[in-house]
């Protein structure tokens, strides 16, 4: 048994070796469209920037959830209910994960479509957490753990749940809500036409949401 733990546990890092190279791409990619030497200040092109901060703020949460997630699954706690095909789901979410954050590193630029593709993002987000919880480990989500969670969605003032039952159920609640807004707010930017103060209302809401993310699934981000 420790032997097949200590392979799933290598496997497990060889996929968030793949994430994490992706994810270091992306990341550059962001920032080397932010940079514009030419700029007569500082070297940073002010109409991307707002982007790029809502960009390093997505990706942050999301690259310390895939650490966490794997973390609990495969290399600290190795769970004996996990499915042996969960890794091969797994390593194929990070990787469209990885894919969705290097398209939307690339939008920093094009205000129209980065709203929408966040949204994406999130929606797959959640497809993953769904699949993850109903299938992986065979503990899906009921209607009593919605009701009971819905709360902390708009409970700032609220730490997050220290359930780790339900802290999947949070967590989806959470990304609804903002995809709800996302969309909004891109509907809004498409008939306005998307622009630069658009922009920075995006970033209020990138960093809004990372925000609720921590303080929702604060005990998954940081366990004790």
């Amino acid at each position: 048994m420790a032997r097949v733990r200590s392979s799933r546990a290598e496997s497990a890092r060889h996929s968030l070796f793949l994430y994490s190279v992706i994810c270091a791409l992306s990341l550059e990619t962001a920032i080397t469209r932010m940079i514009d030497p030419e700029a007569a200040v500082a070297p940073i092109d002010r109409h991307v920037l707002p982007l790029t901060i809502a960009y390093i703020a997505t990706i942050t949460p999301f690259y310390h959830g895939a650490l966490r997630h794997l973390d609990d699954y495969y290399v600290v706690t190795s769970r004996p209910e996990v499915r042996r095909s969960a890794l091969l789901i797994d390593f194929l979410a990070l990787f469209m994960q990885a894919v969705l954050l290097f398209t939307l590193a690339t939008l920093t630029a094009h205000r129209a479509y980065f709203g929408a593709t966040l949204a994406v993002l999130l929606a797959f987000g959640i497809v993953w957490a769904l699949v993850t919880n109903s299938y992986c480990v065979g503990a899906p989500l009921r209607i009593g753990d919605l009701r009971r969670q819905f709360v902390q969605v708009f409970g700032f003032w609220v730490r997050g749940s220290e359930n780790p039952d339900m802290l999947h159920t949070a967590w989806i609640l959470n990304n609804a809500v903002w995809i709800l807004v996302l969309l909004a707010a891109s509907w809004i930017g498409w008939l306005t036409g998307a622009g630069q103060s658009w922009s920075w209302f995006v970033m209020a809401i990138a960093l809004a949401r990372t925000i609720s993310d921590y303080r929702v699934s604060w005990a998954f981000y940081f366990p004790e």
